[in-house]
């Protein structure tokens, strides 16, 4: 993190979302304290011997620093108030535009799923256990094509994979096709309307999978979550995804997106997708007449 959107961060904390100081520590150790923990997952007694401070301090003020930063993400992880940027993102890349552009309806997004590790009793865990067998979190996230977090919008659309069914404010890719970029990177061109529909959705719904990526490289935490509250453990990955908006929009240049901004079909290694729906979901017919008037 730039050392000028530190100081922004730990002033809006301060300012807006009530974050104070305490006799034993100001508010730009607080944040320290808590950054550290989420960016290299330091444990409690690292964080002591790291910033001289009691267990009971440094335990304290994480919570503290945690309320201030889910206050805070009740406001940064939001819908655009303008899709102007959104267009523009369009319009730029022939690829894209005019297909992703429907009457009435505007692509604004992408929609995916990641786990994320939880640490829960033994008696609480079978309802959380994933298909490689531990405990996770099941985070399901929209974002816009600039790399941030929003929250899902009913009137227009977002790309989802083939794990969704095509149904109305969701446009899916055809089934039975190649979709995914690696398929046509060792293969040979897309052809037909249908394939080259899925190449062109697969590059723009790769944003949600590189703002999953750059979370996941800055935040160390969400790899081996501390054993918390399962509360709090849900609260830190809400809290991640809030500081994950405010450095896209506070920083010059940070290290974590350029990969991406630079190539914005650089493909990362998959995240796990997850289903909301189950797999006996029918397509909407709504949305398939949208898939078709693009793809022809």
């Amino acid at each position: 993190m730039e050392k000028h959107v530190f100081r922004s961060l730990c002033k809006n904390l301060k300012d807006n979302y009530g974050l104070i100081e305490s006799r034993d520590a100001g508010v730009d150790k607080q944040v320290a304290m808590f950054l550290n923990v989420l960016q290299y997952n330091l444990r409690n007694r690292m964080i002591q011997e790291r910033f001289q401070r009691s267990g009971e301090t440094v335990s304290r003020h994480f919570h503290v620093v945690l309320k201030a930063v889910m206050r805070l993400s009740m406001e940064i992880i939001k819908l655009p108030t303008s899709y102007n940027e959104v267009r523009k993102y369009i319009r730029r890349n022939p690829k894209y535009w005019p297909h992703f552009q429907v009457i009435g309806q505007d692509c604004i997004g992408a929609i995916d799923g990641t786990h994320i590790q939880a640490v829960l009793p033994i008696d609480k865990q079978v309802s959380y256990i994933g298909r490689k067998g531990y405990c996770t979190q099941n985070v399901m996230a929209a974002c816009s094509f600039n790399m941030c977090f929003t929250f899902v919008w009913a009137r227009d659309y977002y790309l989802v994979d083939v794990g969704y069914p095509n149904m109305k404010g969701y446009l899916a890719p055809y089934k039975a096709e190649r979709y995914h970029l690696p398929d046509f990177h060792r293969g040979s061109q897309a052809r037909g309307p249908r394939e080259l529909f899925n190449q062109a959705h697969s590059s723009l719904r790769n944003v949600i999978e590189h703002s999953f990526r750059v979370l996941k490289a800055r935040w160390q935490i969400l790899s081996k979550m501390h054993p918390y509250e399962y509360d709090t453990q849900v609260d830190t990955v809400a809290a991640s995804m809030a500081l994950h908006n405010f450095i896209r929009w506070e920083a010059i240049v940070d290290e974590e997106f350029r990969i991406y901004d630079e190539n914005q079909d650089y493909v990362p290694l998959r995240a796990s997708n997850i289903n909301l729906f189950g797999n006996d979901v029918e397509d909407d017919n709504e949305m398939g007449v949208v898939r078709e008037s693009i793809a022809n």
